[in-house]
């Protein structure tokens, strides 16, 4: 239950809820597309645009891949969580030196409609 008691559901992001991952990654989001983790180094990662985030996001897809979940709350998109194989995140790699581990996951990023901040 969420608060106020209203149901919350997590789907994990499939073609069926893709235009939902568009819409919360839209507006001030639409740049990083939730691709940071995929690229080989977050060196010139400010440099980036979000035409290069969006066509990378699209090869993510067209790979199959479906790293994360759709968070709603009473029916209404309230948010996106990034959780996926780490060894697939490139960036993890390079950055921390992490030994691979087929077993770990990662939480790469959690987004919250602005709608639904602040309310715990």
């Amino acid at each position: 239950m969420g608060s106020g008691g209203e149901t919350v559901t997590i789907q994990r992001l499939s073609d069926a809820n893709r235009n939902d991952f568009a819409r919360i990654h839209s507006g001030d989001h639409a740049w990083c597309q939730c691709v940071a983790w995929w690229v080989s180094s977050w060196d010139g990662w400010g440099e980036r645009t979000g035409k290069q985030n969006a066509e990378l996001r699209e090869q993510i897809f067209g790979s199959g891949v479906r790293d994360g979940f759709l968070i709603y709350q009473a029916g209404k998109l309230a948010g996106w969580c990034q959780a996926w194989k780490r060894d697939d995140f490139s960036s993890i790699q390079t950055k921390f030196g992490l030994p691979r581990d087929s077993g770990a996951w990662m939480i790469g990023c959690l987004l919250i409609s602005p709608e639904f901040r602040g309310r715990g």
